[in-house]
């Protein structure tokens, strides 16, 4: 395991958003004693008038630090950056670049934060100016996303990505589809899918203590679950059609509202919880009787491995997805344990399957056993391994031709 580096994290989302992979590997790595700075998200698109509660609390967060860098936690320090919002406007990227720098330098001299590895998850020009502005020791892309399939301003990416593909170390990624992408760009790419920190969920699961959090404790049984953001990639049509087919069973959504829900109010039956912390959510997966990860079949999420499976099989529960590449490629290798439903009808006839028979204990713990196959401790563990080996054979290759100069 990587100890005693200094760690840049060009990150796609912020500190305090949903609690995701970005989070988790970097506190294991400020754990095991490197220093991190995890830089905010700066964007792949124009923010709009919806964006504007996230550029309001980024202000905020400049505020908290000094010049927009704050200390979370041990090891861990947070930069939310004030920038102009136009990923691709020349005039934007070059003042941002001095702007973002000069803040930066000043903060890496003071705290002797040099020679470090960079792990960018945001593959943006503005990422690469950062990336070869600082002196480092390896640089390592994690590809989660297919940003040019997330929207149509986001379409400019691909041009950056490819390069930052190229010039990285070590390119990560989630999903089969973008192994493929990658590849044919870069020879050094692994599949690392998003895993689960199964120790948080294991010791709620085996508790004794029923503690159901307030707002699910007195929704009508069976609930349905989902956990995660409300975004445009929820097949929120699917979820209200649902419902209605469903009246009597409930139906809890609990995360982030990122998109337009307003066909999914008034329907009795559905309950909107909203974001939660993350160390909260498996006493809500606890309360679920059934799982399910609805999401619309599309080009961006043929490349999307949800976080929230291996969440809800550590929990033991049984889950229901669309058809997703990924799911589909995860009941491969997992003896069909995931239901797959196309639509609706689908979901309904599977739900009602699950429900009108008490679940063996060797049902649960083939789940479990599934979701052990994915931690973040075995995922985060064999990532470092590859980054501390491609450091050494950097430091090598440059001791070699120091050597071969010393010799002409």
């Amino acid at each position: 395991m990587l100890k005693g580096h200094n760690i840049i994290c060009i990150s796609t989302i912020d500190w305090d958003f949903i609690w995701q992979g970005h989070q988790e590997i970097m506190s294991v790595f400020a754990e095991k004693g490197n220093r991190v700075l995890f830089i905010e998200n700066t964007g792949v698109r124009t923010p709009g008038i919806k964006d504007m509660p996230r550029i309001y609390k980024r202000i905020k967060n400049w505020l908290k630090g000094i010049t927009g860098i704050r200390k979370v936690k041990e090891n861990i320090y947070v930069f939310s950056p004030i920038i102009l919002p136009f990923p691709y406007l020349k005039i934007a990227r070059w003042f941002n670049k001095r702007l973002v720098f000069l803040l930066l330098s000043r903060w890496m001299r003071v705290m002797d934060f040099s020679d470090s590895v960079i792990w960018t998850f945001l593959p943006t020009g503005f990422a690469l100016d950062l990336i070869n502005g600082i002196d480092n020791k390896c640089v390592v892309y994690y590809c989660i996303d297919n940003f040019a399939a997330s929207s149509k301003n986001a379409k400019k990416v691909k041009n950056s990505e490819i390069k930052l593909i190229k010039d990285s170390d070590l390119v990560f990624v989630t999903a089969k589809a973008l192994y493929d992408y990658c590849s044919l760009y870069k020879d050094k790419v692994h599949i690392f899918p998003f895993g689960v920190n199964i120790k948080s969920f294991e010791i709620v699961r085996d508790s004794k203590d029923q503690r159901v959090p307030e707002d699910i404790k007195n929704i009508k049984k069976p609930i349905i679950g989902y956990i995660g953001g409300i975004h445009k990639w929820v097949n929120i049509s699917m979820v209200k059609e649902l419902a209605l087919l469903c009246p009597d069973y409930s139906f809890v959504l609990v995360g982030p509202v990122q998109a337009d829900i307003s066909e999914l109010m008034n329907i009795r039956n559905i309950y909107l919880l909203g974001a939660k912390e993350h160390e909260k959510l498996p006493h809500y997966i606890k309360a679920f009787d059934v799982c399910t990860i609805p999401y619309v079949i599309a080009e961006y999420t043929n490349n999307v491995y949800p976080t929230k499976l291996n969440e809800y099989l550590s929990m033991g529960k049984p889950v229901i997805s669309t058809e997703l590449p990924e799911v589909v490629n995860f009941n491969r290798n997992n003896e069909n344990i995931i239901d797959i439903a196309g639509d609706a009808a689908d979901f309904k006839a599977s739900i009602e399957a699950v429900i009108s028979h008490e679940v063996e204990q060797h049902d649960i713990s083939d789940r479990i056993r599934a979701a052990n196959k994915n931690t973040w401790s075995a995922r985060i563990s064999e990532m470092s391994s590859l980054v501390e080996r491609e450091i050494e054979a950097k430091f090598c290759k440059r001791d070699s031709m120091w050597l071969d100069n010393l010799k002409l």
